[in-house]
């Protein structure tokens, strides 16, 4: 049982990703930002806000995991840490220029 949702899952998550991949490829990816109608202000940066909650996303998956992974967990967190203050930094500066 365990083994047939294994498959399922894979070649859903499969599916999707190549989707995403071709999508992407061909210059229709979207920020959900964009696709919502979120305001079109010249200072307003869609990918930069989108990569942003991705790295608290993957901070809070980090932080979540068990074990330290012989230190590299730790690291990776330092890191999306890293990422995200100067994702916010080039927001804030694009936003005061």
């Amino acid at each position: 049982m365990k083994t047939m949702y294994g498959m399922v899952a894979a070649a859903v998550g499969g599916a999707a990703l190549t989707a995403a991949v071709g999508a992407a490829a061909q210059g229709n990816y979207f920020p959900p930002a964009q696709v919502y109608g979120a305001p079109t202000s010249p200072h307003y940066q869609p990918y930069m806000i989108d990569a942003l909650q991705a790295l608290h996303h993957a901070k809070g998956m980090l932080n979540s995991a068990q074990l330290d992974k012989g230190g590299h967990r730790i690291r990776a967190m330092a890191a999306v840490d890293q990422a995200i203050a100067e994702t916010q930094a080039g927001i804030d500066y694009a936003n005061t220029h």
